[in-house]
């Protein structure tokens, strides 16, 4: 308390017994109710009747001319009678007031936490998480729900910290009532620990996010996994999972789904897990998605598991479990700035229903997803207006809380803050981080009038961001080191409206190429392009210094490539103009193709392509992607397999490219590959795509399309040059809802699934 106070008014306090009090005058009293006789001065103004409903989290708070009183229970009541105090300090003229209140308060949920993904994407430093804590505990949240990789865990290095900076992360969060709770995947979730060679054997099919259940082997993964978790954690719960169950009887589990039932499978691999948390004293945790999806496993775990459950999501009620904590969803960060406008109601409603339905725990979280950039910076509003819901729901009022929250944390020019935020809530209604790393050649423009709005919205609304937050730079402000992160959104946006201008300018240039534009015209396009480029490497570079300010270094790098294939892009527009090939389309060529028959959807299938090579080619590339798994042969040699990973459909990991220089032959060559789809009626397929690059410039493609031949009876020789295929089908060619990148082999850039639904 003495040091909030003296960061938001300069003041330092002196901290004496009470039994050296004289006068009881400019005095800040806090006591333990129950521990020891009260000063009569401290007595007399308590209503001992109304002092019980607060309960060992609440706390009393009396402001009265010169004598303030915090009392409580706890040392936790006292903790958030002390907090409520530094919210009250507000700022007249050249002094600092508080006015005079009398409060009886506690929470209306026992339980308050979020959810942070840290299995991706910024990694908080020891110190930056530790003011993560600290933040959490200012608005009465008690726990902090951490989603960790099974990769990091169980390689004794969690991305976070050493065990030692562990330990004293977990001291801190103790010593501000907040307990650090380890959320792991057990069912589905596991893509990065299945990935590695060692554990590739235990997913339920090749490129699987789900372990198979009841599979030897499986077990002894979990329960090393569970152990190591829980001993670096000291938390009394363990989150277990639970969302996800849509793989599991594709492949390997098949055959025991099929004699025992699904329910039965699914109820005895999450009593095996709950079984193992409970040897090591932790209360379940679990997602509620399992269990609303085939509701009989409710009954088939144990009574004593608390669900986290999302009202709003579908309309199963609360009653339906035994142990439940609300839930919603803060942020999804496919948008660039969390939709404040839309989620905050939604948190006021679910804590309004659960406490209606006299539920004591709430957790708010946020989904995340490998390319897009989600700083903590950016939820500091929304957790602590989750705070405020889960603490009293029923007196919640918008206006109110934005006023307390922007004027505690930018102090004095609360409003222009304000008006940032509402700004930049608006940002994440205009754009996503999907459109910023999309090529520009591949935007869906049908008219220029269509994107228009977008582009005056988003230069007027973030150029006045940026106003806004040059002119609180100037200002004597709290938290100041916070608006370079917004800053950095703002550039994004500004960035994002240029690139959709160009877009459009580069689409009538190239309809009108054919009437030759003239140079003037190839210069000012080349220039606006080569602007974009630069202003790009800008927000790149501050990216990095954002990040590495409060975040470790893993996961940059993952971050910094998507700004660097946008960069990429426009340095192959801009050779594109000048060597008049802007017309040339940046979507592949070749076509997704399957075998003919639509029986079982042809789940394994067999495809060859014979094709001539003349000689004196100088390089050659080939490059496949799988719907789901492909072992790709070229002239009867093996050159690996390709996986599509569902679970990061955007990855370049789902596309393989091979330098096929050496492995070509003057004459005939064969490709064969063999192709699976696990996901049940769904067929198996491909799209493979090469270049042969001769002297002079000559390219010649490679393209997978109807003229391939294609079997699902697999034969002797099948992958060899003189197998005779007469009496194989040609193969088919099928839409899909994908939008993919030519590759750039000289450049080393493979191609890129912007969009892919199964």
């Amino acid at each position: 308390m003495s040091e909030r106070i003296k960061k938001i008014t300069g003041y330092e306090f002196k901290q004496i017994p009470v039994h050296e009090v004289v006068n009881w005058s400019n005095i800040i009293f806090v006591g333990r109710l129950k521990q020891r006789d009260l000063p009569k001065e401290i007595a007399d103004r308590i209503d001992i009747g109304e002092i019980t409903k607060i309960g060992d989290q609440g706390y009393y708070l009396q402001a009265a001319d010169s004598l303030l009183c915090i009392l409580a229970y706890s040392s936790q009541g006292l903790f958030y009678g002390s907090m409520s105090l530094t919210q009250l300090i507000e700022k007249q003229g050249e002094q600092f007031k508080i006015q005079g209140v009398t409060l009886y308060d506690w929470p209306t949920f026992k339980f308050r936490g979020v959810c942070n993904d840290f299995s991706q994407g910024p990694i908080p430093d020891q110190a930056y998480f530790k003011r993560i804590v600290q933040f959490l505990s200012q608005f009465k949240l008690n726990a902090y729900l951490l989603h960790l990789s099974p990769k990091r865990v169980f390689e004794h290095d969690l991305d976070l910290f050493s065990g030692q900076e562990l330990t004293a992360i977990q001291l801190h969060a103790r010593k501000h009532h907040v307990k650090i709770i380890p959320v792991i995947e057990t069912l589905a979730g596991l893509e990065e620990i299945l990935a590695q060679p060692e554990y590739a054997h235990l997913a339920e099919f090749p490129g699987a996010s789900t372990i198979t259940p009841l599979k030897e082997g499986t077990y002894d993964l979990l329960d090393q996994l569970i152990f190591e978790v829980t001993q670096t954690f000291d938390s009394p719960y363990l989150y277990v999972g639970g969302r996800g169950s849509q793989q599991v009887g594709w492949h390997s589990s098949k055959s025991a789904v099929e004699q025992m039932n699904l329910i039965h499978v699914l109820a005895e691999h999450f009593n095996h897990v709950i079984e193992v948390a409970k040897k090591y004293d932790k209360q379940v945790l679990m997602d509620s998605k399992l269990v609303e999806v085939h509701p009989t496993l409710l009954h088939r775990l144990p009574e004593d598991v608390i669900y986290i459950h999302q009202p709003q999501e579908n309309g199963i009620d609360n009653s339906a479990f035994r142990n439940v904590f609300v839930s919603d969803v803060l942020w999804d960060q496919g948008n660039l700035f969390p939709q404040y406008d839309r989620r905050l109601p939604d948190i006021a409603e679910t804590t309004k229903h659960g406490a209606s339905s006299g539920i004591n725990g709430i957790v708010v979280t946020h989904h995340k997803e490998t390319s897009n950039l989600g700083f903590q910076q950016y939820q500091n509003f929304g957790l602590a207006f989750a705070a405020e819901c889960a603490w009293s729901p029923s007196s919640i009022e918008f206006d109110r809380f934005s006023e307390k929250y922007f004027r505690n944390f930018f102090g004095a020019p609360w409003s222009e803050a304000e008006v940032v935020h509402s700004l930049l809530t608006d940002l994440a209604h205009l754009t996503t981080w999907q459109e910023i790393w999309q090529h520009p050649l591949t935007m869906t423009i049908e008219s220029r009038r269509d994107f228009n709005h977008q582009i005056y919205q988003l230069k007027t609304r973030m150029s006045q961001v940026l106003r806004l937050l040059d002119s609180l730079a100037d200002k004597a402000i709290q938290s100041p080191a916070h608006l370079d992160y917004l800053k950095f959104l703002a550039r994004n946006g500004i960035w994002l409206a240029g690139k959709i201008e160009t877009a459009l300018d580069l689409q009538e240039f190239i309809q009108d190429a054919q009437y030759g534009p003239s140079d003037g015209e190839v210069d000012q396009l080349t220039n606006r392009c080569l602007e974009l480029i630069e202003d790009l490497n800008e927000i790149r570079e501050r990216l990095q210094l954002l990040w590495m300010r409060n975040y470790r270094s893993q996961g940059l790098s993952t971050v910094l490539d998507l700004y660097g294939l946008q960069v990429l892009y426009w340095q192959e527009i801009i050779e594109h103009i000048r060597t008049g090939q802007l017309e040339k389309n940046p979507v592949l060529s070749a076509k997704w193709i399957y075998h003919p028959s639509t029986e079982n959807g042809a789940s394994k299938a067999l495809f060859r392509k014979t094709f001539e090579v003349s000689p004196g080619f100088r390089t050659a590339y080939l490059q496949a992607i799988a719907d789901t798994h492909l072992k790709v042969y070229l002239n009867g040699g093996f050159l690996g397999d390709v996986m599509f990973r569902e679970w990061n459909a955007l990855s370049s990991d789902n596309v393989k490219i091979w330098d096929i220089t050496s492995i070509l032959e003057p004459g005939k060559n064969i490709i064969a590959v063999e192709a699976k789809n696990y996901r049940p009626g769904s067929p198996a397929g491909l799209n493979l795509y090469g270049e042969i690059q001769y002297q002079f410039g000559r390219t010649v493609e490679i393209r997978s399309d109807a003229y391939w031949k294609t079997s699902v009876q697999e034969e002797q020789n099948w992958r060899k040059l003189g197998f005779y295929d007469v009496q194989w089908l040609n193969a088919v060619s099928r839409q899909r809802d994908t939008l993919i990148l030519q590759p750039n082999f000289k450049a080393g850039r493979p191609s890129r699934i912007e969009r892919f639904k199964k």
